[in-house]
């Protein structure tokens, strides 16, 4: 049941209008989403609290509704590593190809990089290569 929560919304995430990682953060909305992924990343490794990749995950998640850049690149990196989530490359690339769109930079080098998220088996492996390698608008 949680990870079908992660899942839509990782999905609703999608259609979220992004903010860049290095716009000022003068929205109440952009400091909270900011906070999230602070949290996340300490549940993700562990610091100061017992290490929990799937609260992470929800929590990369939260951030990413809000429209942050960062927020989607940790959840991309979480899907395409099934790291707290169930590993699923194509949700992996969409949510890498929205945080380079919003301009932050390590998405950026990862899709140009086209590998970030490729495994040598898996399924999804040609999705990502597609959605790396599309042009962008």
């Amino acid at each position: 049941m949680r990870s079908l929560r992660l899942l839509l919304l990782a999905l609703f995430a999608v259609s979220v209008p992004v903010a860049a990682a290095d716009e000022p953060l003068a929205d109440p909305r952009a400091m909270l989403a900011r906070q999230l992924v602070a949290l996340g990343t300490q549940y993700e490794h562990g610091e100061g609290m017992p290490q929990d990749p799937l609260r992470a995950a929800e929590l990369y998640c939260d951030a990413a509704r809000y429209g942050d850049a960062e927020g989607l690149f940790a959840l991309a990196w979480m899907y395409g590593n099934g790291r707290g989530v169930e590993q699923d490359d194509r949700i992996a690339a969409t949510l890498m190809a929205r945080a380079a769109a919003a301009g932050f930079e390590p998405a950026q080098r990862a899709s140009t990089r086209r590998t970030a998220l490729l495994r040598p088996v898996g399924r999804g492996a040609a999705a990502v290569h597609d959605a790396a390698s599309a042009p962008r608008a």
